[in-house]
């Protein structure tokens, strides 16, 4: 099967994906090295009081999925304190607190979701995996920071390097998968869901933002 790496176009070319050879097990992970950086804001000036640590942060980058109805309710969170849904159609592989360290460990990705397309319950129409920094340090900043779509067989079939993430970004929402009909479309929004605060990445928050976020780009697109 031939196949390439490239970027999808913003809100353009989406992939119908019953026009792909892409299985039934789709596969969205990310890979990044360990990344050290400095204390920033309120953390580097707690980190000057006493018994605090001014030690560098280890990145901690994570992947979640939430599932949408068709009117842009909430239906469920696949994240690292919530790894499957009730069928286990979605599976979060584990969360993985920091990049690769080694070249062993580069060689698998740090997170992953799993989906059965054919097993998604019949209530979910849209699929948004979000890329979000638990540390609130840019992604952009992650060392070789790559997050992929494909399926078990071509893991990384389609990849967006963190270089592409504007600088400030904290969250984002990379794949969105949407039910068309018989069929299912791969889209890229990358979206900044501009949440800065660790207090504001809350789950509730976060799903708050993912889902007003999609109902404007949908309106966007359509």
């Amino acid at each position: 099967m031939a196949h390439s790496t490239h970027v999808l176009k913003e809100y353009f070319d989406p992939i119908n994906l019953g026009e792909t050879q892409l299985g039934n097990t789709l596969t969205v992970g990310v890979n990044y090295h360990f990344t050290s950086l400095e204390k920033q804001g309120l953390a580097a000036l707690a980190a000057k009081l006493p018994m605090i640590s001014d030690a560098p942060v280890a990145m901690d980058v994570d992947l979640s999925c939430f599932v949408l109805d068709k009117k842009m309710s909430a239906i469920d969170v696949i994240w690292y304190g919530n790894l499957r849904n009730a069928n286990e159609s979605i599976r979060h592989q584990g969360d993985a607190l920091i990049g690769a360290k080694s070249f062993e460990d580069s060689l698998i990705q740090q997170e992953q979701i799993l989906i059965k397309l054919d097993k998604l319950p019949e209530r979910a129409h849209h699929l948004a995996f979000v890329l979000t920094s638990y540390h609130n340090q840019p992604l952009a900043k992650a060392d070789k920071g790559v997050i992929h779509f494909g399926d078990k067989e071509f893991p990384k079939l389609h990849s967006i390097s963190f270089e592409q993430i504007e600088p400030d970004c904290q969250s984002l929402i990379v794949w969105q998968l949407s039910r068309t009909h018989n069929d299912w479309q791969l889209t890229a929004p990358m979206i900044d869901l501009k949440l800065t605060k660790l207090s504001g990445k809350s789950l509730k928050k976060l799903t708050e933002t993912v889902i007003s976020q999609t109902q404007a780009a949908q309106a966007q697109r359509w």
